[in-house]
């Protein structure tokens, strides 16, 4: 098949968002696929670069890259114009990738990912154009809370994202919990799970890895903004523990931690034991991930899990999310998922005595490599067959 992905991040961009569709991608060129992908360039001097984040290059890999087209019209207007219009968003690269020749190949099928709006209008458009399939991918859809300009405009960007969608032949949710928020949208669209995973290459220079009796060190890589992110309930945790003086603690948080939840941090009795590191390149987070004794992941899905799965170090959710996370966790015996304080603590206790034992295990290949993008795309493989198989059964 000539596939066409169309995502508005790629690396180097740093978002996680960026590793699905590399992965994606790459995975499919396996079967022998040929693989475009349409996705926003961006400079070196953006705050979004990750230097040693590049894109694995292929011969059967084409790279459709734009900049995002300048413009005289104030920014605030653009911003203005995307709420109305959310299947334009973000506008200046939706008008970008407007200008790309998409003529000259002849592409079977569109995959295209969510919450990108431009990104499924841009497949919607072109399926049409090319008389070919598409298949929306969401790794994201309407989050619980909302601020109260989102509250307002939510009725407005379903009825959008409802239309939008129409088109296309099947869904793919990256979560369960994705999932029940599409079936909100009253689409009646058939919904396949196909999760996110961790690239392979990206743990090849493993290092060697010692636990030390009665020192843990606690690795946090990513983003904490809400209180559901909050590293909290691990700090009043250890607090309560009576075992905790016969321990030496260290907490490193590496990545967009808000001013609001350092300042939290500080004012915390074990205020001493957390390091912030600050935003660091993907690289770097890896190899302290990789360090690490224990892993912590926030409340929130997201596809963090899955690099610290591919890191092989035991996981500690410090609140369940009651999901795809928790499952993965239990079922496989990674780390800790604790619904409330009793299971915090009943989880640290755990934690103090493996250190006190020497015995920090790590995650087991066979387990990890359940979670390589390469299974992910033997499923979107399947998938996207289907879709061509049937489409053209139609014409």
């Amino acid at each position: 098949m000539n596939i066409l992905m169309i995502a508005q991040s790629y690396p180097p961009n740093r978002s996680t968002a960026s590793r699905r569709p590399h992965g994606l991608a790459h995975g499919l060129l396996k079967f022998g696929h040929s693989v475009t992908l349409m996705s926003e360039k961006i400079k070196k001097n953006d705050s979004r670069y990750d230097s040693s984040f590049k894109p694995t290059t292929h011969k059967k890999l084409k790279l459709k890259l734009k900049f995002r087209e300048q413009s005289l019209i104030n920014s605030w207007i653009w911003f203005i114009l995307d709420l109305l219009n959310p299947i334009k968003r973000p506008r200046k690269l939706f008008y970008a990738w407007n200008n790309i020749d998409m003529s000259k190949d002849k592409y079977d099928v569109i995959w295209a990912t969510f919450p990108d709006y431009c990104s499924l209008a841009m497949a919607s458009k072109l399926s049409n154009k090319l008389n070919i399939p598409w298949v929306a991918d969401f790794r994201d859809c309407f989050q619980t809370k909302h601020t109260l300009i989102q509250k307002i405009l939510l009725p407005i960007r379903k009825r959008v994202l409802k239309n939008l969608i129409s088109s296309a032949s099947l869904i793919i949710s990256v979560a369960s919990i994705v999932s029940e928020q599409i079936k909100k949208i009253n689409t009646n669209k058939p919904i396949i799970l196909i999760e996110n995973a961790f690239d392979k290459k990206d743990f090849l220079s493993r290092p060697i890895y010692k636990t030390k009796r009665n020192k843990i060190n606690f690795v946090f890589t990513g983003t904490i903004k809400t209180y559901d992110q909050s590293l909290l309930p691990l700090l009043n945790g250890l607090l309560r523990n009576k075992k905790f003086d016969n321990f030496k603690i260290k907490i490193d948080l590496f990545g967009n931690i808000s001013k609001t939840f350092i300042k939290e941090y500080r004012k915390h009795k074990l205020n001493k034991l957390v390091k912030f590191h600050g935003i660091v390149n993907r690289k770097i987070a890896l190899k302290h991930s990789m360090r690490a004794d224990i892993l912590l992941s926030s409340h929130l899905m997201n596809s963090k899990i899955y690099d610290y799965i591919g890191a092989q170090r035991l996981i500690l959710m410090i609140k369940s999310d009651f999901g795809d996370a928790e499952k993965h966790i239990l079922r496989n015996r990674i780390g800790w998922a604790p619904r409330n304080e009793i299971e915090m603590d009943k989880a640290i206790n755990e934690i103090f005595e493996m250190s006190r034992n020497k015995k920090i295990p790590s995650i087991k290949p066979n387990i990890s490599k359940k979670f390589e993008y390469h299974n992910r795309s033997i499923q979107l493989n399947r998938v996207l067959a289907n879709v061509v198989k049937k489409y053209s059964k139609k014409d």
